[in-house]
């Protein structure tokens, strides 16, 4: 166990790090492990001493983080933003592994100490009418060559964040609920999606199955008809805000089916007719981890066909309503 303790401290990277933040961000332990990775492969100048203070901070939709360093020469302090926690902690993971070892910013040798050149003596203008007290000429005034200046850390940009926040992300969710719409009165439902999403937007493709109904014929009650329904969603939405809190507005199309099966003094006839709606719908979606959500969507459908089962000899239609309304809750996966 002392050897382990005395091999860890041998490599570990020559920081000191403070680091504070959310309970639902990347913790210090994390930090130093992202570090670390960015620092394989690299030996950093044995002389390089690196102090980082890291805060990190909840802002109305999205995360920040301010970051202080101090590499014995200069300090300076940047401050990030992004739609997560984790890309947030990670940018400023790669800015403190910048400030430990500059090649990561994409120099080809880190940058060496400063050393000072020997003062080269510059020779006075000539004035043979001043001569020293002494009666003989001053020397030569000295000066010092002047050291290139050094690249500041606070200057060094991190790996583009906006096109991280921005990258594609899938999205799987499974939700139940009740509806009004297809089969001849209010059902139960549930519903499977997938999706390809953004920052404010995602496109998603879903499949719904409606719980049996049944409905008898008004005028000979020992009839009526058995409906089922299903029908599978494309859709895009969009949303005002992204962050933990998401409002998704939502419009596409429904392509499905209804099963009509009768029953009572009727032959056990099935009949199947299409179905086809137009969907607008809005959310509400809850972040509780970056990876982990849960998610209320209320859609409205407008029927562009509406099926129908005629019951004979008993003259009864059984006909879709021309509108109709889903109510949707449950669990959102995201990845990566």
């Amino acid at each position: 166990m002392i050897a382990h303790a005395i091999v860890a401290w041998l490599v570990a990277p020559p920081l000191d790090l403070g680091w504070r933040g959310p309970a639902e961000c990347p913790d210090i332990g994390q930090a130093h492990a992202s570090i670390e990775q960015l620092l394989a492969g690299h030996e950093p100048p044995e002389d390089r001493r690196v102090r980082a203070d890291v805060v990190l901070e909840r802002t109305a939709g999205t995360f920040r983080a301010r970051v202080h360093i101090d590499d014995g020469t200069t300090t300076g302090e940047r401050e990030l933003e992004a739609a997560t926690c984790e890309e947030v902690a990670e940018a400023a993971a790669l800015i403190v592994a910048m400030a430990i070892d500059p090649r990561l910013a994409g120099d080809s040798e880190p940058s060496a100490p400063t050393t000072e050149e020997p003062p080269i003596p510059v020779p006075p203008a000539a004035d043979d009418d001043a001569p020293s007290s002494s009666g003989t000429a001053s020397p030569p005034p000295l000066i010092e060559a002047e050291a290139p200046p050094r690249a500041s850390v606070a200057d060094d940009h991190p790996r583009d964040r906006t096109s991280r926040a921005r990258r594609l992300r899938f999205v799987g969710r499974v939700a139940g609920g009740v509806g009004y719409g297809s089969v001849p009165t209010a059902s139960g439902l549930v519903m499977l999606a997938v999706a390809i999403a953004g920052e404010r937007w995602r496109f998603e493709i879903d499949a719904d199955l409606w719980t049996p109904r049944r409905r008898r014929s008004p005028t000979n009650t020992s009839v009526g008809v058995r409906v089922t329904g299903w029908s599978v969603g494309l859709r895009g939405c969009g949303s005002p805000l992204a962050g933990r809190l998401e409002l998704p507005l939502c419009a596409g199309v429904r392509l499905g089916a209804l099963h009509g099966i009768g029953f009572g003094d009727l032959d056990a006839t099935r009949e199947v007719a299409p179905w086809i709606s137009a969907m607008f719908g809005a959310g509400l979606w809850g972040w509780i981890t970056p990876r982990f959500a849960l998610a209320l969507d209320v859609d409205g459908l407008v029927a562009i066909t509406r099926p129908a089962f005629d019951l004979q000899p008993s003259d009864f239609v059984v006909r879709a309503p021309a509108g109709g309304i889903r109510a949707l809750f449950g669990p959102v996966v995201r990845l990566p």
